[in-house]
Formats: C-alpha cells, sequence, structure tokens
C-alpha cells in the first residue's frame, strides 16, 4: 500500500472550474495586524474560495512532517487540515485550563465580508483516552491537543472554502512562501482522484483469545465482588502490508460507506490515527446539548444481507435483558452527569436502533440545556469516558482496566472533535480506530461486560467492530 503521490499532482481535474487565491505578499501583509498595536489579534485569517472535493485530498498535498487532521461527519462542515500555527491542551490533560481554546480563537482576526463567511476558526484535534496511560504505541502522537491548522479546508455541503491562518510576525520571505503554497494547494484540491481498491493482500493477524479468556475472568471477579457492574475490555488485532499504508487512502474508504458514523483521523510525522465512529461524546450550539448513550451490540453473521436481519437483530436487541441492562447503565451515566450541568435533560424512555452494516446498536440521545457559564470543557471531564468505553463507576473501572489491559488504549476510545469560536463543539468518541505506522495498523475494539455475559460471545463481538476498518486496510473478513 505504497502512498500513490499521483493523487496531489495529477488526478482527474474537477468540474468546479479554476480557483485562484489572489494572495500576494503585499495583501497578506496589509491584512494582518499591526505587532506591538496592543490588541488581542495575533493572527490574521485568509478565506479563500476552494474546489468541493474529498476532504484527505488536503493531506496528499502535506509536506513532509506536518501534522494532519480530518473531521468528517454524517451531517455538518467536512473539515481537513495541514500544518500547525498553535496548540491548547484537553481539558482534562495537566495544565489545560478552561477558557484556553476560546482564548486562543479570540486572536484570529477574520476578514469581514462575505469571503468569511461559514469559515469560522476553528481547532482539531483529540486525546488519549487515559491522559495517565498514553505512551506506549500511541507515543508519537504525543498528548491531547486542540490545533489551530495552518491551512484548513470546509466543505458545508454547498461550497468550500481553503482558510489560512499567519502570524502577525512572518516576514516578507515567509509571506511569500505562503502566498505560493496557497496557489499550489487550490490547484491540488481541483483534481479530484477516486479512493483506489484496497489491495487484499494484508496479512492479518485476530488478537489471542486465550489472553481475552484470562482478563475476562478477572473482570468477572470484580463484577461478582460488586467493584463495578460494567467494564469495557479492549484489545487490539493487526493488519501487516509489505508497503507503507496510505492513511488518506483509508480514510476514503471509510468513508465511502454512506452511514451515519463519523470519519476523523490525525497524522502527526509517520505515524496515523485514523476511524470511523458511531458514538458522539456530546454536540453542543446556541446552549443545546445532545450526548450519545450507545451500548449493546449484536451482529449478523459475515456473509449476511444486512437489509434482510437488522429489523430482526434489532427486536432480539430489545429483548434482551442483558443488552438492556448494559445500555441503561450508560443512559443513567449520561443522563446524571449532564443534569449537574443543564437546566433540563430529556431522556427517552425506550432507545432506538442504530444499524451499521452488520452491527446493530442500542442508542439513546440525551438531551438538554447548559446553564449558564457551562461549555464545552466542563462536558468533555463530565461525560468522558463514559460506562460505553470505560465503566461503571468510573473511577474504580479506570483502575480496573489500568491493571487488567497490558497495552495503554493511546487515543483509542478518548475525546476527538472540533471547537470553534462561536463556543460550539461537536465531540466524538474515538472508537472503531487504528493505529497506522508504516506498513502495519493496529486495529482496536472493546465490548462492554456486565453479569450475563459470555467471552467468547464478547470477543466476536470486537472482531465484527474490526471488520470495516479490515476492509479498508485490505485485510476483508
Amino acid at each position: 500500500m505504497r502512498p500513490d503521490r499521483r493523487h496531489a499532482a495529477g488526478g482527474r481535474p474537477s468540474m468546479s472550474g479554476t480557483f485562484r487565491s489572489g494572495l500576494t505578499p503585499g495583501r497578506l501583509r496589509t491584512s494582518l495586524p499591526a505587532e506591538g498595536t496592543g490588541g488581542a489579534t495575533r493572527f490574521g485569517a485568509f478565506v479563500l474560495a476552494a474546489p468541493r472535493g474529498a476532504p484527505e485530498t488536503l493531506w496528499r498535498l502535506a509536506e513532509p512532517g506536518e501534522t494532519c487532521l480530518l473531521w468528517a461527519p454524517p451531517r455538518g462542515p467536512r473539515l481537513a487540515a495541514i500544518g500547525e500555527v498553535a496548540s491548547v491542551p484537553w481539558p482534562h490533560d495537566a495544565g489545560a485550563r478552561d477558557g484556553q481554546a476560546r482564548s486562543l480563537l479570540a486572536q484570529v482576526g477574520m476578514p469581514d465580508g462575505p469571503d468569511g463567511a461559514g469559515a469560522i476558526p476553528c481547532l482539531l484535534g483529540g486525546a488519549p483516552f487515559d491522559p495517565d496511560r498514553s505512551a506506549g504505541a500511541f507515543e508519537a502522537l504525543g498528548p491531547g491537543r486542540l490545533v489551530l491548522p495552518r491551512w484548513t479546508w470546509i466543505d458545508d455541503g454547498q461550497a468550500a472554502r481553503l482558510v489560512l491562518v499567519v502570524e502577525h510576525d512572518r516576514d516578507e520571505r515567509d509571506l511569500a512562501r505562503l502566498a505560493r503554497r496557497g496557489e499550489a494547494l487550490l490547484d491540488g484540491l481541483a483534481r479530484t482522484a477516486d479512493a483506489s481498491a484496497p489491495p487484499r493482500d494484508g496479512r492479518w493477524t485476530p488478537p489471542p483469545r486465550s489472553a481475552w479468556h484470562r482478563r475476562f475472568e478477572r473482570i468477572r471477579s470484580a463484577l461478582d465482588a460488586g467493584e463495578v457492574d460494567k467494564l469495557v475490555l479492549a484489545h487490539a488485532g493487526r493488519v501487516e502490508h509489505d508497503e507503507p499504508v496510505d492513511a488518506a487512502d483509508v480514510l476514503a474508504r471509510l468513508r465511502s460507506r454512506r452511514d451515519a458514523v463519523t470519519v476523523f483521523g490525525i497524522r502527526r510525522g509517520g505515524t496515523a490515527f485514523v476511524g470511523a465512529t458511531p458514538e458522539t461524546l456530546f454536540s453542543l450550539r446556541d446552549g443545546h446539548v445532545v450526548a450519545d448513550a450507545l451500548a449493546g451490540t449484536i451482529s449478523a453473521p459475515a456473509g449476511a444481507d444486512p437489509a434482510e436481519v437488522i429489523d430482526r437483530l434489532g427486536e432480539r436487541l430489545l429483548s434482551s435483558a442483558k443488552d438492556r441492562r448494559e445500555q441503561q447503565i450508560v443512559v443513567e451515566a449520561v443522563a446524571d452527569a449532564l443534569r449537574d450541568l443543564c437546566t433540563g435533560v430529556d431522556v427517552p424512555a425506550r432507545p432506538a436502533i442504530r444499524a451499521l452494516g452488520r452491527v446493530v446498536h442500542l442508542s439513546t440521545p440525551i438531551s438538554g440545556r447548559v446553564r449558564d457559564g457551562v461549555g464545552w470543557e466542563q462536558l468533555v471531564r463530565a461525560l468522558h469516558p463514559t460506562p460505553a468505553v470505560g465503566g461503571h463507576p468510573r473511577d474504580a473501572a479506570l483502575r480496573l482496566i489500568a491493571g487488567i489491559e497490558d497495552e495503554p488504549r493511546g487515543w483509542f476510545a478518548g475525546p476527538f472533535g472540533r471547537i470553534d469560536a462561536s463556543g460550539s463543539a461537536h465531540v466524538a468518541v474515538a472508537i472503531r480506530s487504528a493505529l497506522i505506522r508504516g506498513g502495519c495498523a493496529e486495529l482496536w475494539a472493546g465490548a462492554g461486560i456486565v453479569r450475563g455475559s459470555r467471552p467468547d460471545a464478547e470477543f466476536e463481538e470486537t472482531l465484527a467492530k474490526m471488520r470495516r476498518l479490515r476492509a479498508a486496510l485490505g485485510a476483508p473478513a
């Protein structure tokens, strides 16, 4: 799976016409905030009309070593970004303070008029599941950060824009280089390239079943002793290729399935973390928050036609006391967390069925209106990790996970999302994800264990959750 740089320079010209940035060093200089004026603005933002297309195209135009980010939810703007101007830590990381993201975004001056419409400055990024256990294979991604990108491509469903953020103290040589690069990026974005078909020679190594059984028994003992009433056990399988895996191609294949998942990704150096998650930690807009209590899983056997079995599988889930109990633990924990931060919380009486390919879940959207002064930072700390990916009670579950799982989860099941200058936030849970390094990809998945869970059934559930990524990585089940 060698990266194919023809995507950047060649490919099929788009039908969106010719795009020119009109950027010059002089235009950049006159539009930047003056150094030493005493104002709060440190950065200038330039919004350019850009071709619509595939967000991962921007990754293919990145320079070596540039940070790359991608955020493609089922509804709302799709974003891709390269380069890093500044960053702030996630709220639950050491050194984080409420308001840091808002303060950074307030330092970005946006142009007036139609060019800036729909291109509100935003931060993108993610964080480890447990900031105290974030090293291991994920060490290259570093601690959790929200990044103010150098270049952000935004497609709101009607039009696309390319946003450049520039520091006020850039010299003329830097400004000339940025102007030239703007033209090159617009030219590259105007050339579309279909995702190449995945090779089928990926070597698949499943996680060891014996280790799963051993850890499962430790969890069963904790359940019997009353230490926890639910714990999520996670592990990783592996796909290997002789050539480096192109993360942009994997993202394109994950997006090619038109279902209700958020495709996300980050790449730093030679390490990428990508996924297609069905789970939203929360979305916050105009003071209205919605969180997703997703738990309880059943999957159709390989080869089954999902259209023929989804209804039947959904009814089985709804009638399963074990799965309903597992999901209700998540519902109650999320609702309790929101009640402390909201003036009113709405909890549907009955879960809905969420079908994603051959995998079916129970899902309950829980909503409310946040109290005055409550922002996205408080929501992250209150909700992450929910019992859908950690366990319940939270602190006891995290201690057990640290003692039972040999490898740190890294960014798997951590928060990943977008924060903008208006105070809106959309944060997903980074499940159904893979860590890519060279020709090797580690595919992560977990299963919730409660009384009545059976080890082999839960093990098979994790394999079912890995199917989509296996196919995208060229090792279909």
